[in-house]
C-alpha cells in the first residue's frame, strides 16, 4: 500500500471509531492519517468532529481551521466550525448563568450546581 492508501486506511478507521464514540482510538487513527499524509483537509476535519463530540470546541476550531487552510472553501468545515462556535457560545453563556446564580444564591452558591459536564464513553478500558 502507498504512504496515501495507508492515511485512508486509518481516517476510514477514525471515521468508524468516532461513530462509535471511541474517542480515543479514533483520535490514533486520526493522528496516523494525519502523520502520512498531512494535505487533507478531511483528516483535520475529523480530528475536529472527535473535539467537538468530546465537547471541546475551541480544539475542534482549530482543527477545522487547518483544514481551511489546505481547502477553503469546503463546505463541511464552514459547517462543522459553526456547530463548534455555537458549541462555545452556549457552553460560555451556560457557565456565565451558574456563576450569575452561585453569586445571587443565600449560601454562597458553588457546591450543589450541575457543572454541565457530561460523561461520555471512554474507550481506555477497551
Amino acid at each position: 500500500m502507498t504512504e496515501q492508501q495507508t492515511a485512508n486506511a486509518h481516517n476510514s478507521l477514525c471515521v468508524a471509531f468516532l461513530k462509535e464514540e471511541h474517542w480515543r482510538k479514533a483520535m490514533n487513527h486520526c493522528d496516523a492519517a494525519i502523520e502520512l499524509v498531512s494535505y487533507n483537509w478531511r483528516f483535520f476535519n475529523n480530528r475536529g468532529n472527535i473535539y467537538l463530540g468530546l465537547g471541546q470546541p475551541e480544539l475542534a476550531l482549530r482543527e477545522y481551521n487547518k483544514g481551511l487552510k489546505i481547502s477553503p472553501n469546503a463546505g463541511t468545515l464552514l459547517v462543522n466550525m459553526r456547530l463548534a462556535e455555537n458549541q462555545l457560545a452556549s457552553s460560555s453563556s451556560y457557565h456565565r448563568s451558574v456563576k450569575s446564580a452561585d453569586d445571587q444564591s443565600p449560601d454562597g452558591g458553588g457546591s450543589s450546581h450541575n457543572t454541565g459536564t457530561t460523561d461520555r464513553r471512554d474507550d481506555s478500558h477497551n
